[in-house]
């Protein structure tokens, strides 16, 4: 009976001392509460201050600087490749001329007869209306390798040879006279057989 009136007397000093410190406990809590509600607001004015800092840095006279991010594309720009140049596959043979009149003449191994529409036996035929007449210019359009329309005809005529005519002959745009020879191949056609740049052009 003493043993339990002493132990609840102990406990009931205890719960005594312990509601008699709870004032000063609430007290030191609500210090702590007001300290960490100081530095909250502290921390929110100081960062608040801060970037209004920055903002005010960045306006310049003329208005707010607009930053551009400007991605640095990394295509570079081809280079230009240079036309590769065909190389002429001319088979052209300078011929030495006795003739004064004569710049400078030449063969060329490519030339061909043209395939002609004449029928065989060949028989030459100048007038100007003629078929022979249009496949003799086409055959001078090969061997200056100028156009029909560029052509100019100022003389024809048959050679000592059989079946080969000379053609007088002159650039329509540059005025160049040239001498021309071509030749009846049987069963095909006119072939140039050789070009002579003359200095002017000759009269008959």
């Amino acid at each position: 009976m003493l043993k339990y009136y002493y132990t609840s007397k102990k406990r009931g000093c205890f719960t005594i001392n312990f509601f008699k410190k709870m004032p000063h406990r609430i007290k030191n809590n609500k210090k702590i509460t007001i300290l960490i509600f100081l530095i909250i607001c502290f921390l929110i004015f100081f960062i608040k201050k801060s970037t209004i800092q920055n903002e005010t840095k960045e306006i310049e006279i003329g208005g707010p600087k607009v930053a551009l991010i400007s991605e640095k594309t990394s295509e570079k720009k081809p280079k230009d490749k240079p036309m590769p140049v065909k190389e002429k596959t001319n088979n052209i043979k300078l011929i030495h001329s006795d003739d004064s009149n004569v710049k400078s003449a030449w063969k060329n191994e490519n030339w061909t007869p043209q395939v002609s529409q004449q029928k065989e036996p060949h028989t030459i035929n100048f007038d100007s209306n003629s078929l022979d007449r249009v496949e003799m210019k086409y055959s001078f359009s090969m061997a200056l390798n100028l156009e029909d329309d560029l052509i100019e005809e100022w003389w024809l005529d048959s050679t000592n040879q059989d079946n080969e005519i000379i053609g007088l002959l002159s650039n329509r745009n540059t005025n160049q006279p040239y001498r021309v020879t071509i030749k009846w191949i049987t069963n095909k056609g006119w072939q140039p057989t050789l070009v002579e740049e003359l200095l002017t052009l000759p009269s008959y």
